[in-house]
């Protein structure tokens, strides 16, 4: 990731990982996710490097604090399970991969689980 800036000079302005499958059903040796930077600007990749644009899209957005390392495994089971009860009490349809977004210097983490809607707001990068 530090190769970026250096090479695109670009600003990063935060982290990402897109999880493709429910940690719930899906045993954690088998999870597909891909990792990245939100950057300031639209960059153009040559490989191993791919870019794309998330599109506007109804979610549910979570705020999770980063008090520790830990908190990145501990704010992943919280909010999968805080998400499974939202969408069965409020009768909601997840409509793609889960976003967390990774605000290293305000120490957050935020997670976007997409609402149904026709909007694929996380970009497909290949199974």
């Amino acid at each position: 990731m530090s190769s970026v800036p250096k090479k695109k000079k670009v600003k990063i302005q935060y982290g990402f990982a897109i999880f493709y499958d429910d940690p719930s059903k899906v045993p954690q040796d088998s999870l597909r996710c891909i990792t990245g930077v939100i950057t300031d600007s639209i960059v153009q990749t040559t490989k191993p490097y791919k870019s794309a644009t998330f599109k506007r899209t109804d979610a549910l957005i979570t705020e999770f604090p980063v008090r520790s390392p830990l908190s990145y495994t501990t704010g992943y089971y919280k909010y999968y399970d805080a998400l499974q009860k939202i969408v069965a009490r409020d009768s909601l349809v997840i409509a793609g991969p889960v976003l967390e977004i990774y605000d290293t210097p305000n120490k957050k983490i935020f997670y976007v689980a997409p609402l149904d809607t026709a909007i694929q707001a996380a970009p497909q990068f290949g199974k």
